[in-house]
């Protein structure tokens, strides 16, 4: 089949080796022809094929094959103006303006700029390299101010969804956490060219997740160029952490390498503080935790250019890692009436996790013809391996109870998966279609185990441990076509079909669970130019979310003889289908109206259960509740004065949850909203010296089971770019009077329970990041096939 299909598209191309015609006129600011200036047509290669001098009256004639080219006009060597040009058939370029070499400038006459924000039919583009604020900075910095995105303690966020992948040049980046933020920064702004935010994804990607995707375009690549960068932080919570990293990229010829290397030490102070209100009893339980961790990752990716017309790469990830987590539980028991102390409950445990994980892709990208048809091959390896050990003592000092309590959980988990896929791309001129298939095979193996140490003897309570084996097979097609209707109208339509075999065994249990289901995701868009200020969109897309594999681990989490958290190994995914309309006006302001109606939602509660008179508390992940949000986003991009830039947004929502479950009641609603507003302020004529001032604030809101207090953060930060922009300090402080600290109240099995956590939001941090070699360079990262199941691995 792929061969007919591929045999079809070329000799479709009959015109691929026709010799067409390019020409124009030269002239300078004063509209007077300029002779003997060169005129050359660079292939994709960089390689000049083509080249001659203006005549006296400034033209010039160039004859080529069809194909994508960079016309460039020099003058002793200094390029006075260039552009990329699609050559299809004979061109007439007509006048092209320059400043000449004895006008005493260089650069080209701009006579239209690139407006900041451009809506698209099927995601909005923020132009960076138009924009102010990310002046001197980096991808973070530009992200900070794009729209739809909010950035807030070195985490990334999309307005409307759960989650969020990220990609470089139309190619995921396999990080996220640190990883992908110390990434992030390490790419300048001034090499990307555009940020687009895919808030609806079509139907080439994954259907997984209430997710969008976020796509850095950089700007193109000189060839025969290095770059490399070094650079390291100190953080200052409760306790330090530091961090340390190198990125290297290399183009040379048709080889291009890029090659980063990171390693984050520190520690964290946790808080929890949570209460249960029983009938007769109040607990309450507070527990500290001391999280240490040392993580190390590195990434490789090399892109060959094997023919004019095929590329083939290679990226490989890698990354281990431990935590220890010291932990101390208190659990004060009280009367619910008269307040009186009954007795405690006094826990101490220590955890310690290893994993580490390997990612292996293997792509080919290859050009059909020279109108942009193209199909790519990927083929993805990867695996996930972690281990848990937990050692833990209770004494309660409740005489009618057991004294003391000793136990030991210990947990394996090895995930693998192996996907391939193939993706078309075959624009015609009646329609631009795509279209492609993937298969995926995961296993996710997970070993539980509870012994009881209080004889001293190591005795294995079968009750408490778990064998379980999942297996989940997925083969996807999709198809998806766009049009422009005119000047004013596009739309584009795609289908995607997903079939997915699943077979968990629980072991010990003898429990077998077989699932089998084929469903449809569709994907529309429709796009309207009113005029030149405003455009209006309209989207829907139907998502699938399977739960992330430790979700399904059945691991029971201790933070006390009485009070555990333990994975389901049978939910089951959930449905969501979204809408939204969006306005753009005037290049600044963008308003959004979404709707989303979540099917089988799955998540946490809390069960409760007498045993010989121990109040035992459960934390279980059930399929329980239907969902339907609706909300308002608007955003602004504002520059207040030339030297102060303003991004702000404001989001307002309502939700209203239908539970499924005997635990909590029928019916939840409410409302909720949230403002953030990010200044960068410059304070130099140079442009090298930055003050940044953010905040945010989240109203009281309903959202699902609970009720949610206001919490906000202020946060403030100064940067200095020096030697050449070489150079780069920056100081941050966050969350500097500690309101970043949400209170959540519910009631699940007819018992309320309010939590107080925080989680050591409130710290100073101060980077350095050093850049040498060409700072312009950038290289391909792959969007790996199986970037869908490797985000259920991790938590």
């Amino acid at each position: 089949m792929i061969r007919i299909i591929l045999a079809a598209a070329l000799f479709y191309s009959s015109s691929l080796f026709a010799q067409i015609t390019v020409k124009g006129k030269v002239i300078d600011t004063k509209n007077n022809p300029v002779e003997l200036v060169e005129i050359l047509l660079i292939d994709k290669d960089s390689i000049a094929i083509k080249s001659e001098m203006t005549t006296s009256n400034g033209d010039f004639t160039l004859v080529a094959e069809a194909g994508d080219y960079l016309l460039q006009i020099k003058q002793m060597g200094n390029i006075l103006w260039e552009q990329k040009i699609n050559v299809i058939k004979n061109m007439d370029l007509g006048f092209i303006k320059i400043v000449t070499k004895e006008e005493k400038l260089t650069e080209v006459v701009i006579k239209t700029q690139k407006k900041i924000i451009v809506r698209k039919v099927d995601r909005l583009v923020f132009n960076v390299e138009n924009s102010i604020s990310a002046i001197g900075g980096d991808a973070i910095d530009a992200l900070k101010v794009t729209p739809g995105i909010k950035v807030q303690n070195n985490s990334i966020k999309m307005i409307g969804k759960s989650a969020m992948s990220v990609m470089i040049n139309d190619r995921v980046i396999q990080l996220s956490g640190d990883d992908l933020i110390n990434y992030l920064k390490s790419i300048p702004s001034d090499n990307i060219k555009s940020i687009e935010v895919i808030s609806t994804p079509p139907a080439k990607y994954d259907a997984e997740g209430n997710s969008g995707i976020l796509n850095i375009q950089l700007k193109k690549v000189q060839i025969n160029r290095w770059n490399a960068s070094l650079r390291s932080s100190y953080a200052q919570q409760t306790y330090p952490a530091g961090s340390f990293g190198s990125n290297f990229s290399y183009n040379k010829n048709k080889l291009s390498i890029l090659f980063d290397a990171s390693y984050r030490k520190g520690s964290a102070r946790d808080n929890e503080n949570l209460t249960f209100y029983y009938p007769e009893e109040l607990w309450n339980s507070i527990n500290n935790n001391k999280p240490s961790y040392t993580f190390l990752n590195s990434s490789l990716n090399l892109n060959y250019k094997l023919t004019k017309k095929t590329d083939i790469g290679l990226q490989v990830l890698g990354g281990s890692g431990k935590l220890s987590k010291k932990n101390s539980n208190k659990a004060t028991i009280k009367n619910a009436i008269s307040d009186d102390y009954m007795y405690e409950i006094n826990t101490n445990g220590n955890d310690i996790k290893h994993n580490n994980n390997t990612s292996i892709n293997i792509n080919s990208t290859t050009i059909i013809d020279t109108l942009g048809k193209k199909f790519s091959i990927d083929l993805d390896y990867f695996t996930f391996k972690e281990d848990k050990d937990k050692r833990f003592n209770s004494y309660n000092n409740n005489i009618l109870q057991n004294p003391s309590f000793v136990g030991n959980n210990i947990s394996n988990q090895d995930i693998s998966n192996y996907s391939a896929k193939i993706d078309f791309e075959l624009p015609y001129e009646f329609a631009d279609l795509s279209f492609g298939s993937k298969i995926s095979f995961i296993n996710n193996y997970s070993d539980a185990s509870f012994y009881d140490l209080t004889s001293g003897d190591a005795v294995l309570d079968a009750s408490q441990s778990n064998i379980f084996n999942y297996k989940e097979n997925t083969q996807a097609l999709y198809f998806s076509a766009g049009k422009k209707m005119g000047k004013k109208w596009e739309s584009k339509f795609g289908l995607r079909m997903e079939t997915t075999q699943t077979n968990g065994n629980a072991e010990m249990q003898n429990q077998v669970n077989k699932n089998s289901y084929t469903k449809f995701f569709p994907s529309a868009y429709v796009s309207y130019q009113f005029d030149d200020k405003n455009v209006f969109n309209l989207s829907y897309s139907r998502r699938v979310g399977r739960p992330s594999y430790w979700e399904m681990n059945p691991f029971r989490w201790y933070d006390n003889s009485n009070q555990y958290a333990e994975g389901n190994p049978f939910l089951q995914p959930s449905f969501t289908n979204n809408f939204q309309i969006s306005h753009s006006y005037n290049n600044y302001l963008n308003s959004s109206i979404y709707i989303s109606k979540i099917q089988n939602g799955f998540g946490q509660l809390a069960t409760f259960e007498e045993i010989d008179g121990n109040k035992i508390q459960k934390f279980i992940r059930l399929n329980y509740f239907d969902q339907n949000d609706i909300g308002l986003d608007e955003s602004i991009t504002y520059n207040l004065f030339s030297w102060w830039s303003c991004f702000a947004n404001l989001t307002v929502y309502y939700s209203e949850t239908n539970s499924k479950s005997n635990y909590v009641q029928p019916k939840f609603s409410g409302s909720g909203a949230n403002f953030l507003t990010t200044n960068t302020i410059t304070l130099n004529k140079d442009k090298t010296i930055f003050a940044e001032v953010s905040y945010m604030y989240y109203y009281p809101t309903m959202s699902g089971i609970y009720t949610i207090s206001d919490y906000s953060s202020l946060d403030f930060g100064f940067k200095i770019l020096s030697l050449n922009k070489k150079l780069q300090i920056s100081a941050n402080a966050y969350d500097v009077f500690r309101s970043n600290k949400p209170q959540y109240a519910s009631v699940t099995d007819g018992v309320k329970q309010l939590s107080k956590n925080y989680y050591d939001e409130r710290y100073f941090r101060i980077a350095v990041k050093y850049s040498f070699g060409n700072n312009n360079i950038s290289v391909n990262s792959r969007d790996l096939g199986n970037q869908d199941e490797k985000s259920r691995a991790g938590k």
